[in-house]
């Protein structure tokens, strides 16, 4: 299994429950996004010296924020092409990327927008999923998501439980792998769909460093 948490949110958890219920019908597009001020991660820590600021030690948004990349996969399904837009935009003492842009064609046929950066200065995260017969919406910094349905024309509120608390989705996951081992079943992101996620961020640096559409497949990985 290969760790990537934010599957055990309640925000996340509850979109893709509402996708797999069908509830907005056929997904036409989603905008993904996750941005903050990458010297305010860790207190006490230079963020020159963090992995985050070279690539040889994985750095760059890319595959820094790469949870959102899994949950657009994870809400819509393969992809199977990715055009991307990338630099060094900020005066943020770093070797890699702080801004990426992407956009995914999805084997549906759905669009999805990824934003991904390491410079804004308040912490922001979420989603806005659009189908032919509504709309889900998830902010990290609101306890709830929101589901627009057009046979009524309103909004529902699904709020996270209760007292729940950010570390709680680390225990969940490591409950699950443990289950998992116990009972011998699939974990939720098993390795083979770990490279899937992977070849959808190498796809987005070839994409950003040749400036073309990139399709998505194993040959990325060379």
């Amino acid at each position: 299994m290969v760790g990537c948490n934010l599957r055990f949110h309640p925000g996340p958890a509850h979109v893709k429950q509402l996708l797999r219920e069908n509830r907005i019908g056929r997904v036409l597009f989603a905008r993904v996004h996750t941005g903050s001020y990458l010297p305010e991660w860790r207190p006490g820590t230079d963020y020159r010296d963090n992995y985050a600021a070279r690539e040889e030690t994985g750095g760059g948004c890319i595959l820094d924020c790469i949870h959102e990349i899994d949950l657009t996969r994870w809400y819509l399904g393969d992809v199977h092409e990715v055009f991307c837009m990338a630099d060094h935009l900020s005066s943020l003492e770093i070797r890699t990327e702080d801004v990426a842009a992407l956009m995914c064609r999805h084997a549906s046929g759905a669009l999805s927008e990824i934003h991904l950066d390491y410079v804004q200065r308040s912490y922001e995260r979420g989603c806005h999923i659009v189908g032919e017969q509504g709309t889900v919406t998830w902010d990290f910094n609101n306890p709830e998501v929101r589901l627009f349905e057009a046979a009524t024309k309103q909004w529902t509120a699904f709020s996270h439980p209760a007292n729940w608390d950010l570390n709680q989705m680390y225990v969940d996951e490591m409950q699950h792998f443990v289950d998992c081992l116990r009972d011998g079943q699939r974990t939720m992101l098993p390795i083979s769909e770990a490279v899937s996620v992977m070849q959808i961020a190498f796809a987005a640096k070839a994409s950003a460093r040749e400036g073309r559409l990139i399709a998505v497949g194993r040959e990325v990985l060379a």
